[in-house]
Order: C-alpha cells, then structure tokens, then sequence
C-alpha cells in the first residue's frame, strides 16, 4: 500500500501537490480528477493503483467568484490538512492559513 508521509506541519500547498505528483509521476499511487464547469479541478482522488481499489487520499479544492483557490482540503492517511487562502487586489496570496484535523 503507498503511503504519502506527512511528518511537519507546515507544509506548503506547492509541497503538497509536488509530493503527490511526484508519486504518481513514479507509478507509486494513481490520481483522478474531477473537473468543474469552470475546467478547474475540485476533487483529487488518490489510489494504490488504477484498479481505484484502495483509496489512500482525497483532495478538495474550492474556488472564489475570480477562480482563485480560497481552500484546499488534504486527506491523506487518516489526517485532514485544510488550507485556507486570501488574496490582496493584485491576487496575490497575502494570508495562508493551515490546520490539522
């Protein structure tokens, strides 16, 4: 079964979504995408493998009305990792917030 370890806190969104890439870049767990209308991704569903058998993680991605991400949930392992986000005028992220459930 893979396993995406998540040993600190604070990870960034970039780190997150580099790990998971990188593991199923390597064949180490499967990905599937859910699009919205929008052709933006709001759902990420992690695998072992294609077969979709065992699922190892989620990730959900809300948007705001300018298609920013306002708020990534990471489910992986057990653990829920939610990042909220705020931008200034330019949309820049100004505020990255994280918890751990």
């Amino acid at each position: 079964m893979a396993n995406i370890i998540m040993a600190r806190q604070d990870y960034t969104q970039d780190e997150i979504l580099k790990a998971i890439n990188f593991q199923a870049y390597n064949g180490t767990i499967y990905q599937e995408i859910t699009y919205n209308a929008d052709e933006l991704p709001t759902q990420i569903d992690l695998y072992t493998d294609s077969t979709k058998s065992t699922q190892i993680g989620t990730i959900t991605i809300t948007y705001d009305a300018n298609y920013l991400p306002i708020q990534m949930d990471y489910t992986l392992n057990g653990k829920t990792i939610t990042q909220t986000f705020t931008y200034d005028a330019n949309d820049n992220p100004t505020v990255i917030n994280q918890t751990e459930v």
